[in-house]
């Protein structure tokens, strides 16, 4: 039987004594691998076989935006990706200022199921088939009915995921501030004789002065 496509031997064939190097691709996936090297002698019967063990890699979580991304000051639609090798995620918003697992300044509402492996998965619920044991995937989360930013503030929330075995990755997403908006509720007021105040209202998201 062939050994596993992973694994090269150095050199494959010789005469009389060597020493051989097996070198392997790197593994992704949580889960060792293994496979075994076949050697066929010439006058040897049977053959001789080893085993070839490769660890597999710890299990982590990160985004592909690293640690910051950004959604348009018109709001919409905003998808985060990332790669794991976890058989579970769980997604939270936390705010910045006090890292409580809450909505921060950005108003977002946290969807209840992603994608992971190209396959749709319920937050915090094993995923099925459990890729990452024998390599990463990508995941995504997708937001949805963004509002606009009628600020002139920039917003900010963050997004933490957390892996089944307690491992963390967070990424802070910015909102663009909005346009200044400045307008008077009349186009025009009028006073009596008197003088006595008559009300004006201002409609506006931005500091003013009147003259």
């Amino acid at each position: 039987m062939a050994k596993a496509a992973w694994l090269t031997v150095a050199p494959a064939s010789g005469n009389g004594n060597a020493t051989v190097q097996n070198t392997g691709t790197a593994h992704t996936g949580r889960e060792q691998r293994e496979t075994t090297v076949t050697g066929v002698a010439v006058g040897v019967s049977p053959n001789k076989t080893y085993k070839v063990i490769q660890k597999g890699k710890t299990e982590f979580a990160s985004f592909n935006d690293g640690a910051e991304t950004t959604v348009s000051k018109t709001g919409g639609t905003l998808t985060i990706t990332g790669k794991t090798n976890s058989s579970k995620l769980n997604f939270e918003l936390v705010d910045l200022k006090t890292r409580a697992v809450v909505e921060g300044g950005l108003e977002l509402t946290l969807p209840s199921k992603y994608t992971a492996g190209g396959q749709e998965t319920t937050n915090n619920v094993a995923i099925t088939g459990d890729p990452g044991a024998q390599q990463e995937f990508e995941f995504s989360i997708t937001f949805t009915g963004i509002a606009p930013n009628t600020t002139v503030d920039e917003l900010t929330a963050a997004l933490k995921v957390t892996t089944a075995g307690g491992q963390t990755a967070q990424i802070q997403i910015k909102q663009s501030a909005g346009d200044p908006a400045f307008a008077f509720g009349q186009d025009t007021i009028t006073l009596e004789a008197s003088g006595v105040a008559v009300s004006q209202t201002i409609v506006s998201n931005t500091s003013w002065n009147l003259s």
